[in-house]
């Protein structure tokens, strides 16, 4: 959401500048995030699907594929609140909601803990604005930038450029939601990364617009500082993603 993204590049501005101190971070986060980096197993598993990313990760050849190995491929929708102040503090000045697409490879429901997805979020939009045009709009467009915290006050607002990230998440003892561990684009420079639209086909009938995508992704991929690890975890090089999308007027 958009108040996390101010929160996180706000932590990030006041532990880059002064000397750390324990007391800024989670201990059980900080072990937590730490064992789940361990775990990871990335890899590229057997199987075919019309669903998939497939490309380089961290030097390693990395797939998702929809249906294969209890993954599956969600688009969603995201509303998020736009504030002036980095917390939703009293006296912040409401400035009004925004919309985001995600395309998401994720573990299937229960979700294993430390179980990685990868998230492709679309820049953001305003809630009044026809999602078939704005789709429209962005696919028009081949190379894309991406949002990094070095955009400075212009990142919490940016409606232009994409976001990456691999997400651990912690769902605690019952199974509910818990803690998100992102490693993502905005924690770093990202002055020659690209989304690059590679081809779209588009069907519509009275009532949906149904959208075959293809699109290349080179970025790098930040360690959150929030759990006590800095700078660059990896690199995603030449990751083709084939995706479809079924949007309802």
């Amino acid at each position: 959401m958009k108040y996390y993204l101010i929160f996180f590049g706000f932590i990030f501005i006041v532990l880059s500048s002064c000397e750390k101190d324990d007391k800024y971070y989670s201990p059980y986060l900080v072990e937590t995030y730490a064992k789940y980096l361990d775990s990871l197993d990335l890899h590229c598993p057997d199987g075919e699907s019309d669903i998939y990313f497939e490309g380089m990760i961290k030097g390693q050849q990395v797939c998702y594929k929809d249906g294969i190995e209890n993954y599956v491929f969600k688009y969603k929708f995201f509303s998020s609140v736009v504030t002036d102040s980095p917390n939703l503090v009293v006296g912040s000045k409401y400035t009004g909601l925004l919309y985001q697409i995600v395309l998401a490879f994720e573990p299937i429901y229960p979700r294993p803990n430390g179980k990685e997805s990868l998230n492709i979020k679309f820049p953001y939009f305003d809630p009044n604005r026809d999602t078939v045009e704005f789709l429209d709009s962005l696919f028009s467009i081949n190379k894309h930038r991406l949002k990094s915290i070095n955009d400075g006050n212009e990142m919490v607002r940016n409606k232009t450029k994409f976001e990456v990230d691999l997400m651990m998440v912690d769902r605690g003892d019952h199974g509910e939601r818990g803690n998100a561990f992102l490693i993502s684009t905005i924690y770093g420079k990202q002055s020659s990364s690209f989304v690059t639209i590679n081809k779209v086909e588009r069907n519509e009938s009275d009532d949906k617009v149904f959208y075959s995508l293809e699109m290349t992704i080179n970025c790098k991929l930040y360690h959150n500082p929030l759990f006590k690890k800095e700078g660059l975890w990896g690199e995603i090089e030449d990751g083709h993603v084939v995706a479809n999308l079924l949007i309802e007027k």
